[in-house]
């Protein structure tokens, strides 16, 4: 379709070398590995039978890329499952900014794929600069992301001498291999998170909450921008237990996204190993409708269990949670999926491995 000076087409794959250029504004300056996250992200996510994208091009040249990242939920009940899409990637050339470009291509992403097997927006990655515009075009929000932590002496040591002689004391890499029970390790071990999920209780089977299983775990953790560290929990020969960390480059924040037990206590075990070995200076967690085996273990390790959604050093300060049904003109019936109202966020579990930036 024409936009003024500019025509918004479909995303094909003859583009990925020019999105990956433009994306250096947003993503990093080396093309190659920007490729490479793009083909994971969009190409080779098993979810998706193709990649949700629309480009803007300027005189044949690509100057602004809108993606929608899919992914998979359990709604209602364990059979039900449905498909969602999480805006990500919006980037527009410098030069062709403030032209509505933003708007136009997330438009055209709710006229291409709306009568798709797509049934609703959630927007888990949003910032202060796209809310507004979100929230303009029917987005509505459900929740602010609110966070939990730990923070250890020495993060509390560190915060004062930064602030007083600007020096800080965050070090310490992780040691990889086998403690006892506990393995850590660079590496998904997917068949066995995949055997745990499939083993875990459902305490609600009434909800909207992230599906996993073996293609999943294979597939997720391969982001080349973000670092993961496995935690393992080993019980009579067997993984019965893991947790997932997506470390900060110099360890010094260990964020918890991904979790899952099918031995009671196995996430607190491997939570008090890694804070005994002081592996991180700050721990946290989203705060969004947690579990009781979670809950259970962060208070029992000491995790203050107030909000800390306001700017804090290791989350991303009080940002909503946004909610939209796909359709260019969506109707009440729109916001339930299989019976669940997905503007209620207590219908909601969502962990940070269901956002498209983790």
């Amino acid at each position: 379709m024409k936009y003024g000076d500019y025509e918004i087409k479909r995303y094909k794959p003859k583009f990925v070398p020019q999105i990956a250029n433009l994306e250096r504004h947003l993503w990093s300056k080396d093309i190659p590995r920007n490729i490479s996250y793009f083909r994971w992200k969009y190409e080779e996510n098993p979810f998706a039978k193709e990649p949700v994208g629309v480009i803007a091009l300027y005189k044949g040249r690509v100057v602004g890329f809108r993606g929608c990242f899919v992914s998979k939920w359990k709604a209602g009940d364990n059979e039900s499952q449905t498909l969602l899409l999480s805006p990500a990637d919006i980037c527009v050339h410098p030069d062709h900014r403030r032209r509505g470009l933003f708007t136009i291509m997330t438009e055209s992403i709710i006229a291409e794929f709306g009568d798709r097997e797509y049934n609703a927006f959630i927007n888990l990655s949003s910032n202060k600069l796209s809310i507004p515009g979100y929230l303009k075009m029917g987005w509505i929000p459900v929740a602010d992301k609110s966070f939990i932590r730990r923070d250890s002496l020495k993060a509390v040591l560190s915060s004062i001498f930064m602030k007083k002689i600007k020096f800080s004391l965050y070090r310490g890499p992780v040691e990889y291999g086998r403690f006892g029970d506990i393995e850590v390790s660079r590496n998904p071990k997917a068949d066995e998170m995949d055997s745990i999920v499939r083993k875990q209780k459902i305490l609600s089977d009434n909800g909207m909450r992230l599906f996993k299983n073996l293609d999943f775990f294979r597939w997720r953790f391969q982001n080349n921008r973000r670092k993961y560290v496995f935690y393992y929990y080993w019980r009579n020969g067997a993984v019965s237990g893991y947790v997932t960390l997506r470390a900060s480059g110099d360890n010094e924040i260990g964020r918890i996204i991904d979790y899952g037990e099918s031995s009671d206590n196995a996430i607190e075990k491997i939570l008090r190993f890694i804070i005994r070995n002081r592996q991180y200076d700050i721990l946290n967690i989203w705060n969004i409708n947690l579990g009781e085996e979670i809950t259970r273990a962060l208070r029992n390790l000491r995790f203050d269990m107030r909000d800390f959604g306001k700017r804090t050093k290791g989350s991303e300060g009080r940002l909503p949670i946004l909610i939209r049904p796909l359709k260019k003109e969506y109707r009440e019936a729109n916001w339930f999926i299989n019976e669940v109202d997905i503007r209620n966020i207590a219908n909601w579990k969502i962990d940070e491995i269901c956002s498209d930036a983790c």
